[in-house]
């Protein structure tokens, strides 16, 4: 179950997800989602002023391949690959787009605690109602906005130095109060480093909305990240962009 909401969308999705595992290594999956979405677009946007309500459903599968060892972190050495295909339909089982997207991720131990972390993502999607992705954040181009830039096409780079920081960080509270927070104020083994992410999305030729980009313009960001690993398995992650955007 998935519910986003923005400035000017809302979006509702729950699905259904099987997993096969192949191998050891290999694994395909096959999803359904049944996806709801209020989109409005205001002038002052340089959009004419509109407002749609859709519901669609989505069939995909994607293959990857995953040879990673995980620290608490997230992975830390090895290797992963995804290719993944999703075609859509509206509520009048009419065809609207087809995606696809493929992505490779390739992690460097330097040692037990420190590394590097590469990133190649790219998608596309073709028909006449295409997806629109969605990029910004800490997992989908840090120095952007959350979920700020939007296109049919997409592509993104990044390259991180993960280092540790510290192993052992707490602050108790006094009084009574400190055996009930003590659980969520110790974190163990806090993780920095500087990260480095380039790309952009862009829109299919003749279905830009006004002002919007049909061709690649690449963006970047450079900066530094801290990661904070809580008692309850939650890692708190944190990311400022110093150079680019």
């Amino acid at each position: 179950l998935y519910w986003n909401m923005g400035e000017d969308r809302k979006n509702l999705t729950t699905s259904y997800s099987k997993n096969i595992f192949l191998n050891k290594f290999l694994n395909w999956d096959i999803t359904v989602a049944e996806e709801y979405s209020e989109s409005t677009r205001y002038p002052w946007y340089g959009y004419e002023f509109r407002s749609k309500n859709s519901l669609k459903t989505r069939l995909g599968t994607t293959f990857s391949l995953d040879t990673t060892v995980w620290n608490h972190h997230g992975p830390h050495s090895g290797n992963v690959f995804f290719a993944g295909t999703e075609v859509v339909a509206d509520s009048k089982a009419k065809f609207t787009s087809l995606d696809l997207s493929v992505e490779g991720r390739n992690y460097l131990p330097i040692t037990n605690r420190s590394g590097l972390a590469f990133r190649l993502a790219s998608g596309k999607s073709v028909g006449p109602e295409p997806t629109i992705f969605l990029m910004g954040g800490n997992k989908a181009f840090r120095g952007m906005p959350f979920l700020d830039v939007g296109g049919n096409n997409y592509v993104l780079a990044s390259a991180d130095l993960r280092v540790p920081l510290f192993d052992f960080v707490a602050a108790i509270p006094s009084g009574p109060s400190k055996y009930i927070l003590w659980p969520f104020m110790v974190f163990v083994d806090l993780q920095s480093g500087v990260y480095l992410d380039a790309g952009n999305a862009w829109y299919n030729k003749g279905q830009a909305p006004q002002g919007e980009r049909e061709s690649l313009a690449l963006d970047y960001s450079a900066g530094y990240f801290l990661n904070i690993p809580t008692a309850f398995g939650l890692t708190f992650r944190f990311s400022q962009g110093v150079y680019g955007e």
